[in-house]
């Protein structure tokens, strides 16, 4: 059939990334939603569209964030998540399907982590395949139409990423790697519990010594158990002490999970092994892959709790003798650049911070960023609502007395997190006398992806930590 060209979405609306074909070809169903901002994913809406005469459907179109639309393979039915309403920064979604043909949507069964990643369904229609966090780790998960979810994939170890079906939705094929081996693709046969490697594109890549990665864990307060990845120096001997850095992930509901160490980041764990160092990567309260409670944990909360928590990590790799107390180093960022510069306005005990593009004036935040209902949503109120609580868990307010060197790193062009607040923790600490130095990357935004920008982060971290840690 001949086919006239159209747009998805209707004046003034943008695309949000998610489409899926009807099976006869004759519907797309699209996530859109009014602007390209980075904060309006919240308002998110489903609509489909028909080939042949452009007319659009509103699919879902509720207060909640629609998005991941797919067609089951008999045409009955249109599965997609949606969030809590309002929708929260700490991301809270169920699936749910709706006919094909219009009607009632319904929710299927809550999945442990209360963020599902919708992969497609199965060929009989029965059942949809869904991807979450589960600790540091991921799994797959059966979701039919009636009952609970069930475990279809659980690696004990390492992780895996983007699963797709193939043609026949019998085989799922993904990218898997762990601490110690690097990303290939794997597959899996639905219903089967061992994938099997299909590609050894890493095979002839250098085998350079790597240090070991362990599953750590401890308690934070309120008997809360907190997990993290602890990376120890290549050549680790037991009975030596060696410099540590703690590292706090973005987010914060993100986490870290068993990937291949030698990947390149911002805080390259690899070449800090190597170095000497021992490299603790703390899923604090506010991480995902623990359910919604603990991902919810730091609501209202920011500075205390979830701070009280990697210092508690800290605490426990020194006591099992590995640490050095006289030689603590940290580093984040985003979120964990929060972390980090709340930190140092904290305590002492760290002798070197690698700051990247934090958030440090909540107030100004909320009123420069792209995402101006992320400090609201997690703070409970508006700045101008509760100015005293914003104060009170913002480092620059609470940066007097600050005497830990300070490295900060940002993009020239973020507008997730725009670079005045790094530049007002400058002066900040620059101020008091504290050694500081700050760099701003051109072309770059909240995450710099260009090679040569992020090696020279890569290369300017591992030498601020050498020149205040200094490895033995």
């Amino acid at each position: 059939m001949s086919r006239r060209p159209f747009s998805l979405c209707r004046r003034g609306a943008f695309g949000g990334g998610f489409l899926d074909w009807s099976p006869d070809d004759g519907k797309i169903a699209f996530a859109h939603m009014p602007r390209p901002r980075f904060d309006d994913w919240r308002k998110l809406d489903i609509a489909e569209v028909d080939i042949q005469s452009g007319q659009v459907r509103a699919v879902a179109d509720t207060p909640a964030s629609e998005d991941s639309p797919h067609y089951s393979p008999d045409g009955r039915w249109l599965a997609y998540r949606a969030s809590d309403i309002p929708p929260g920064w700490g991301k809270d979604f169920r699936v749910k399907i709706v006919p094909a043909s219009g009607g009632e949507p319904r929710p299927l069964a809550e999945t442990y982590n209360r963020e599902p990643i919708l992969i497609g369904w199965t060929s009989d229609s029965r059942s949809l395949i869904v991807q979450e966090a589960r600790g540091t780790t991921h799994a797959l998960h059966r979701l039919p139409l009636e009952g609970p979810p069930q475990v279809l994939y659980a690696p004990g170890e390492g992780s895996f990423s983007a699963p797709s079906f193939n043609e026949s939705r019998d085989w799922l094929g993904f990218a898997a790697q762990s601490s110690s081996v690097a990303p290939e693709a794997w597959v899996l046969k639905l219903g089967g519990r061992t994938p099997a490697q299909v590609s050894h594109v890493n095979a002839e890549a250098p085998k350079i010594p790597l240090g070991k990665t362990s599953v750590v864990r401890w308690k934070g307060p309120d008997d809360l158990e907190i997990e993290g990845l602890l990376t120890f120096p290549t050549g680790y001997e037991k009975g030596k002490r060696y410099p540590l850095i703690a590292i706090s992930h973005g987010g914060p509901p993100s986490n870290f999970s068993q990937t291949f160490i030698a990947s390149p980041a911002h805080y390259p764990i690899a070449a800090l092994a190597s170095r000497g160092y021992a490299v603790l990567r703390s899923n604090v309260r506010g991480s995902t892959g623990y359910g919604k409670a603990f991902r919810y944990a730091n609501y209202g909360d920011w500075g205390r709790g979830d701070y009280l928590d990697m210092m508690a990590g800290v605490d426990k790799v020194i006591e099992m003798g590995i640490g050095d107390p006289e030689r603590l180093g940290i580093a984040g960022w985003s979120y964990g650049g929060y972390m980090t510069s709340w930190a140092i306005t904290q305590t002492h005990r760290f002798r070197a911070a690698s700051i990247g593009a934090p958030v440090t004036d909540l107030t100004s935040m909320n009123g420069t960023a792209d995402m101006w209902t992320f400090v609201p949503d997690y703070m409970g109120a508006e700045s101008w609502e509760k100015p005293e609580l914003y104060i009170k868990h913002s480092p620059v307010y609470n940066a007097k007395g600050v005497t830990t060197p300070a490295l900060l790193q940002h993009g020239s062009e973020d507008t997730v997190v725009p670079i005045g607040q790094s530049e007002e923790y400058y002066n900040a600490l620059q101020s008091q006398g504290v050694p500081v130095r700050m760099v701003v990357y051109p072309r770059s935004g909240h995450g710099p992806t260009e090679t040569k920008i992020v090696r020279h982060i890569m290369q300017d971290n591992l030498a601020w930590f050498d020149r205040y840690l200094r490895p033995q």
